[in-house]
């Protein structure tokens, strides 16, 4: 089956650059770490005009009429040849969004924080409704990025928080739609050791519980927890639940399928079933932690996964 591409550049399909895409390669990661795309066109004859940095970028690719627009994407470094553009491009300047800021959030709604972030952040916010009015009494954002801000709420809420498109999307992790992983498809699958960004930049370091007390929580005892002092001590439970939650779920996969699929994102849900056949020890349902499109004649998918239990 035939994959049909389209080049967008700053928001209008460029039929030429269309025709000479030679590859590219997207990277999608769950949660607040950007996403990439790299592409190159054959530009032997100089026909294409060169993009200027801070160009926004798309790809549309799918197998029949309806294409998959990949998501927009800023050009941050170009390397033109003789006969080739290549272009680096990073899903959003989040620039901003690094910059550490000090102030207090005093009895207010988790939708009234998030959409004071996404304002400093020149984002659109879309949020879960059983999470909008969910109250705090008092967050102190002392020295801290927005970013950081973000990562800690969505670890005390067991929610996936995104940027993409220009918005940001703060939604509960069993909410995302599950796609079927064909067994055909798939050219190879293999558990994988991974430590995820939660365990290594959220429980030692943001909550500082000591490693040792990890042990504690997956037997589900109640460790002695010192939450940071910008977070709402009422909030521990919720955040304690969340992580027997996170624990539970550490056995990573990779796999990588023969034909790729446009409709694979990271924060998806896939499901593989087979029970009986060669891969009956995979079977189960994962979250989709990053995913990788790339295309060089041959179009195909990378996927790492980790699986979601009692579901």
């Amino acid at each position: 089956m035939e994959l049909i591409k389209e080049v967008y550049i700053n928001g209008k399909i460029n039929e030429l650059a269309t025709k000479r895409l030679s590859d590219f390669t997207i990277e999608e990661n769950i949660g607040l770490q950007l996403d990439s795309l790299d592409i190159t066109i054959n530009n032997n004859d100089n026909a294409i005009e060169i993009p200027k940095e801070k160009s926004d970028i798309e790809i549309a690719i799918g197998y029949g009429v309806n294409l998959y627009r990949m998501g927009k994407y800023i050009a941050h470094n170009i390397d033109a040849t003789s006969t080739s553009i290549f272009i680096k491009c990073l899903s959003k300047d989040l620039s901003e969004g690094k910059i550490k800021l000090n102030r207090v959030f005093k009895d207010k709604t988790l939708g009234e924080i998030l959409a004071t972030i996404a304002n400093d952040l020149k984002l659109e916010l879309q949020i879960e409704k059983s999470f909008k009015n969910k109250k705090i009494k008092y967050l102190l954002q002392d020295n801290k990025t927005n970013l950081e801000i973000l990562a800690e709420l969505s670890e005390i809420f067991y929610a996936l928080v995104t940027i993409k498109d220009n918005k940001l999307t703060f939604i509960h992790k069993d909410e995302k739609k599950s796609v079927c992983i064909k067994i055909s498809n798939i050219l190879n699958l293999k558990k994988r050791d991974y430590i995820s960004n939660y365990h290594q930049g959220v429980i030692y370091n943001s909550w500082n519980i000591k490693q040792g007390e990890i042990e504690s929580i997956k037997q589900g005892k109640e460790p002695y927890v010192t939450l940071s002092n910008d977070i709402d001590p009422s909030l521990k439970n919720i955040y304690l639940q969340s992580k027997y939650m996170e624990i539970s779920e550490t056995e990573y996969i990779e796999l990588n399928l023969k034909q790729g699929d446009p409709d694979l994102q990271a924060g998806l849900h896939m499901i593989i079933n087979n029970s009986t056949g060669k891969y009956s020890q995979f079977s189960g349902k994962y979250r989709i932690e990053k995913v990788i499109h790339k295309y060089n004649n041959t179009y195909v998918n990378y996927i790492l996964a980790v699986k979601i239990k009692n579901n």
